[in-house]
This record gives structure tokens, sequence and C-alpha cells, in this order.
């Protein structure tokens, strides 16, 4: 197996817990208290990769939850150290694929 397929291969895996996480933390059937030691126990650069994903979701199941009454959303599930990085790095690669499309645009409409 070549090494460009396997990258791709850790590529899809590395998606799939990441997706697979971000469904465990707002999956209704799951315990809140249940959810909140997996949060705890995940690794923070895991944590960082859906904190912003599942935060609507979660915010609104922890809402209604009796925890609620007891201790605040960002002691239940707190920003993970890392986050305004994280954030700006994925803002920087949407906005160099944005301009690597507008170019290829351009370059497409050039030939024509």
């Amino acid at each position: 197996m070549g090494s460009s397929r396997l990258g791709e291969m850790i590529q899809a895996l590395e998606g799939s817990v990441i997706s697979v996480f971000g469904q465990v933390m707002v999956d209704g059937t799951i315990e809140m208290s249940e959810r909140l030691v997996i949060w705890g126990r995940a690794p923070d650069d895991l944590k960082v990769r859906v904190y912003d994903r599942v935060m609507p979701l979660f915010s609104m199941q922890f809402e209604r939850h009796p925890l609620s009454q007891v201790m605040t959303l960002a002691e239940a599930l707190p920003e993970p150290a890392g986050m305004t990085e994280y954030r700006a790095a994925v803002e920087a690669e949407r906005a160099r694929q944005e301009a690597e499309a507008q170019r290829d645009d351009l370059s497409e409409v050039e030939r024509k």
C-alpha cells in the first residue's frame, strides 16, 4: 500500500473519530453525567476539534437538565485550551481555500 493511500486512510479514520465523539456528546440517549465524564477523559486535541460543533445542541440539552441547577455550562463543558488558536487556524484554512477557488475560477475564465 502506498504512503499516499495510507495517509488518506489515516485522515478518514481521524475524521470518523471526530464525528463519533461529537455525536456521543450530543446523544440524548446517553446520560448527561456520562457525557461529562467522557468529555473530561477525552484528549484536548479532540475536544478542540468538536467543541464549536457540539456546543449549540449540548447547551440546549444542558439547560433542560437538572445538572444545570447545580453547575454552569462552562463548568460542565469547559472550553478546551487552544480554542482561539484552533479557530484562527480553521479560518485561515477557509480563507486559503476560498482564495484558491477564486484563482481557479479566474484561470478558467482566462482560458476561455
